[in-house]
């Protein structure tokens, strides 16, 4: 078992953030996160658009440098093939490539995945795709960040969720959305919350590349006959 703490960076300059989001927090909050978790060791995994990849190189280096993983976001499965090579062809790092796709929600069963892709995070299983899936547990965005109400009822729906994944010895992926944490914890303290729990209950913090390595925890999609 392990839980992989998935970051989604999808905010660019010209675009707006969602209803009750803070416009440009996903840069400072970013920054501030890196120097959270240099204190607290985990290894977390990004997932980027190539928008942000663009407009953000030196942010893109910088959890590169800091041991971090980076993968590709996918905000539209319907162009998902051009979506990916554009950002593997962005020249953020000559030493790096590009191997996974994150999706936020169900990945549509009629599109394709790109077909350099080799492990899809998802919330459920696509189906007929010959790659490896690793199935999202929570999406913190939002949605969820309004419904919980106040931090004190998020972290408990969190530490309540990854303790129900432990007691079973299963797997968990929580894809984090940084300009709906600045809603409610600017200073991440939810988050170190979290991350200390995790270390309590002997569940290791891994990103999907690190399990991809392992050979363990993802379920194979087998292509249709």
């Amino acid at each position: 078992m392990y839980l992989c703490v998935r970051v989604d960076l999808d905010y660019v300059p010209w675009q707006s953030c969602g209803p009750g989001e803070l416009p440009h927090s996903e840069p400072a909050m970013f920054i501030r996160l890196l120097d959270v978790v240099r204190k607290l060791g985990p290894r977390l995994h990004f997932f980027a658009t190539e928008q942000v990849i663009r407009a953000f190189p030196s942010l893109i280096v910088a959890l590169l440098q800091e041991g971090h993983d980076l993968d590709w976001l996918c905000l539209d499965p319907s162009k998902a093939e051009e979506g990916f090579e554009a950002a593997r062809k962005l020249s953020f790092a000559t030493d790096y490539e590009l191997r996974g796709v994150a999706y936020r929600d169900q990945w549509p069963s009629d599109a394709s995945l790109p077909a350099e892709a080799k492990f899809l995070s998802a919330k459920t299983d696509p189906g007929a795709h010959r790659t490896k899936f690793f199935p999202l547990t929570v999406a913190v965005d939002s949605d969820l960040v309004k419904a919980s109400g106040t931090i004190s009822v998020l972290d408990e729906d969190l530490r309540t969720l990854l303790r129900d994944h432990a007691s079973r010895r299963m797997p968990a992926t929580f894809a984090i959305q940084l300009p709906a944490i600045a809603m409610v914890d600017r200073q991440l303290m939810s988050f170190q919350r979290l991350i200390n729990f995790a270390e309590s209950i002997e569940m290791p913090i891994r990103t999907l590349r690190q399990v991809e390595g392992e050979g363990a925890g993802f379920r194979r999609i087998l292509e249709s006959p």
